[in-house]
């Protein structure tokens, strides 16, 4: 397969090369067109950046599942068990 480039494109990824960021053009433009597909290294899928809501939904239901799968006698630590000083108590 070829592709043309516009030569100031074709010179920022030789500028690249010589500096030794990558190992071969092959090299380079895999690992460019991988992170732009979103595909890992070995084909699997990279995690993609998540938005503060995406994230606090995923959190929510984390939590929501280790709710559901505690059996039900689990103990509720009390808030003075949750001070610094019940944490760190008899460590001077």
């Amino acid at each position: 397969m070829g592709i043309s480039l516009s030569p100031e494109l074709e010179a920022r990824i030789r500028d690249r090369l010589k500096a030794g960021t990558d190992v071969s053009l092959e090299g380079f433009v895999e690992r460019v067109l991988r992170q732009a597909l979103e595909i890992g290294p070995e084909g699997s899928s990279v995690e993609v950046a998540k938005t503060p809501d995406q994230l606090e939904r995923e959190v929510d239901a984390f939590f929501a599942s280790i709710d559901k799968n505690l059996p039900p006698d689990t103990p509720v630590l009390s808030d003075k068990a949750l001070t610094r000083d019940a944490i760190y108590e008899g460590r001077g």
